[in-house]
């Protein structure tokens, strides 16, 4: 036996694949240009909930198989998440919001929607690729 003490170590995998950040280019209720969300006044106009549409395409791989992750590191709460019109999540009480859109997203033509209700901040928001596992 050693004198030393035992260490567990935990490996964690990180994708080689650049991560997708989605923090500029937002567009606001159908008309008016937010250019990073950080922008977003605080104060909702007259109380009603703020939309916001963020389009992007993806990039080809090759034949890789892929998972595509959305994570938004912080919103205002009950902000909901959609993909594509497929609904993503809601933001809950500041936590961060981390999900598989992997069957939502295409190549081209793909639309990120925050709809806001409540006043706060933002945080930064990406897609990561992630091999596929098993």
């Amino acid at each position: 036996m050693s004198d030393y003490p035992s260490i567990c170590v935990t490996i964690v995998i990180m994708s080689t694949f650049e991560l997708i950040f989605l923090n500029t280019d937002w567009q606001v209720n159908s008309g008016d240009m937010l250019p990073k969300l950080s922008d977003l006044s605080h104060q909702l106009p007259d109380g009603k909930p703020i939309e916001m549409r963020r389009a992007f395409d993806l990039e080809p791989i090759g034949e890789v198989c892929l998972r595509f992750i959305l994570h938004i590191d912080a919103a205002p709460d009950e902000t909901t998440v959609q993909m594509n019109g497929w609904a993503v999540g809601v933001v809950q009480a500041g936590q961060p919001l981390v999900a598989d859109v992997t069957d939502y997203v295409t190549l081209e033509d793909n639309g990120l929607v925050l709809t806001v209700h409540y006043n706060g901040t933002f945080g930064d928001v990406w897609l990561a690729r992630v091999p596929c596992t098993g």
